[in-house]
């Protein structure tokens, strides 16, 4: 048998001792996701060919064997999730004896019990070496000197130990590595202008140390960075420039927890492609920048715990995607804007302890009370009955429900208000179409008599100049006579071509309309059409008034005819009353 794999099956007990005496052909041993128990068989170094020892997530004990060292050809050892022990010299032999695996490429002992100093040894491992993994154990005292020996390593995570001392300036060295951690553990000094170096490092971890000094800026040479954790620390100083703007950060940047002063750089604006910001509880002061508005797709913004100052900016609004903003414990001021109530995505809302004022929004993430924190802001009110804010100045209860009743009302009252226009429009358009149809009224008739075009030339003999009467500014007066009954006439032809004449038109049927006077001449009808031609026709069909107008009447010096004829005064009182 060359392989034996029985991984995620929640096997129980031990491992027989003499597994490698009876699997000597075995070259890959799989038995991760288990619940195997007891030590790791000694035997399992009889088993030359052995390439793969993948043992994690189960309940080993005991020390690994330092006879493994034996085993020339293996690539991989992982033992992580286990309860192995490690605690003195005569714990550590596995490691040393590891040294003869000159093939070995994964080395992982992460989770374990693991304790005391790491052996100097680690740093003549395999130069083949590639992924170094001693998370979450108890190993103490100082990385070893030579570490830049393994110099293929892409993988070297040492966190959640004790280490003590200053970060080796030879990991720079190590200019392969994407992924570096060394978090959670004791170290000081500053951070090694030397990382600067490894310029494929996707993953940075160096939070929960004692790491003081400022953050170098030689860290922004690391362009392919998605992640940078720098928390829990007491780094003091401005924040780079040069780390905002890395092109390749994404993942989050945490540089909470720290001493950093100054304000926040507007470069911030450039980590276009950033999911999670922390600097929180630092000294930073100034405005918030309103370059953070392009960071659009933002998740969480930690800002609390510093000196900010000003207005929550709207340019917030821009982050759509934002589930978390923390704004609280500084000097922030004005109203909360209401953008804040249409981030969909926004879950924890915190601006508790600043002197923001004015009305708490009502929609959005402030209609949960256990989402939103606002204390210590004294000069709030409104918002919701939960948060047990004062109310507004003048408003009320009462007034509070307003919204609701508008939102009833206005619509109902909006559809009544329509119909009501829609009805009226209805009559007026009726009216006006009976006003246009309906023809002018004859004091000694019911309606005035329907005249064609084609009567009106035959009552004038075609417009004959013999029948004209008398011309003016828009037209022209003939006689005529107008058939069935042989009524004399005087008709006035509008001359169309001249501007203003169909308004005149229209003037003079709608003033003899409403015009009532005993003395004045009566409009018998009217005719609008088109003539045979297709031309517009217009004109005005008048009792014909044998005597002259008044106008002769009044100035006879202007007609030769009727120069032997005058108006007395009795004459011209009686005319006009």
């Amino acid at each position: 048998m060359q392989e034996f794999s029985v991984a995620q099956n929640e096997l129980q007990g031990s491992i027989p001792s003499d597994i490698g005496v009876t699997l000597p052909s075995l070259q890959f041993l799989i038995l991760s996701g288990n619940q195997f128990d007891g030590p790791i068989p000694t035997t399992l170094a009889n088993a030359s060919r052995l390439e793969v020892i993948c043992i994690p997530d189960n309940h080993f004990s005991g020390r690994v064997p330092s006879e493994l060292g034996r085993l020339r050809g293996l690539h991989l050892l992982n033992v992580e999730k286990n309860h192995l022990e490690a605690g003195d010299a005569k714990g550590w032999e596995f490691l040393d004896s590891l040294t003869n695996c000159s093939r070995l490429t994964v080395l992982s002992l992460y989770d374990n019990m693991l304790g005391g100093m790491l052996p100097n040894s680690v740093v003549n491992l395999s130069s083949q070496l590639k992924v170094l993994n001693l998370n979450i154990n108890h190993m103490s005292g100082r990385i070893p000197h030579g570490i830049e020996n393994l110099a293929n390593l892409y993988w070297f995570t040492f966190d959640d130990n004790l280490f003590t001392g200053a970060i080796p300036e030879s990991i720079g060295k190590l200019v392969r590595l994407e992924r570096l951690g060394l978090s959670s553990n004791r170290f000081t000094g500053q951070i090694p202008i030397t990382l600067g170096n490894l310029t494929l490092l996707t993953e940075l971890y160096l939070e929960q140390n004692n790491l003081q000094g400022p953050i170098s800026p030689s860290l922004g040479k690391l362009q392919h960075l998605s992640i940078l954790d720098l928390s829990t620390n007491r780094l003091a100083g401005t924040i780079p420039k040069e780390i905002l703007s890395l092109p390749a950060l994404s993942l989050y940047l945490n540089l909470s927890d720290n001493s950093l002063d100054g304000s926040l750089p507007l470069e911030v604006g450039r980590l276009k492609n950033l999911h999670t910001l922390d600097i929180s509880r630092n000294m930073l002061s100034g405005n918030i920048p309103s370059t953070l508005g392009d960071c659009q797709i933002l998740e969480y913004l930690h800002l609390d715990n510093n000196f900010f100052q000003g207005t929550i900016p709207k340019y917030l609004s821009n982050a759509r995607g934002l589930q978390e903003l923390d704004l609280s414990h500084n000097n922030l001021t004005g109203p909360i804007p209401t953008f804040l109530e249409d981030l969909k995505q926004l879950q924890m809302l915190n601006l508790s302890f600043n002197h923001l004022e004015g009305e708490v929004p009502v929609k959005g993430v402030f209609e949960n009370a256990t989402q939103v924190s606002i204390k210590g802001n004294s000069r709030l009110c409104g918002g919701v009955p939960e948060l047990h804010l004062p109310a507004c100045p003048g408003k009320s209860y009462k007034k509070r429900k307003w919204p609701l009743l508008l939102k009833i009302v206005i619509p109902i009252a909006g559809a009544v208000l329509c119909m009501i226009l829609l009805f009226s429009f209805f009559i007026l358009l009726r009216k006006r179409k009976s006003k246009n149809n309906a023809p002018i009224v004859h004091p000694l008739e019911d309606q005035f008599p329907k005249v064609s075009h084609s009567d009106l030339i035959r009552a004038t003999d075609g417009f004959s100049s013999t029948n004209l009467i008398g011309r003016g500014g828009y037209g022209s007066v003939y006689k005529g006579i107008l058939s069935p009954h042989q009524t004399i006439v005087a008709v006035k032809v509008f001359n169309l071509q001249n501007q203003g004449a169909s308004r005149s038109f229209l003037a003079e049927c709608e003033v003899l309309r409403n015009t009532r006077h005993r003395n004045l001449i009566k409009i018998m009808t009217s005719c609008s059409m088109v003539d045979f031609r297709g031309n517009d026709f217009k004109a005005l069909v008048f009792e014909f008034i044998p005597n002259g107008s008044l106008e002769k009447w009044l100035h006879p010096e202007l007609d030769q005819h009727h120069h032997s004829k005058r108006l007395s005064l009795l004459q011209r009182l009686n005319i006009a009353i």
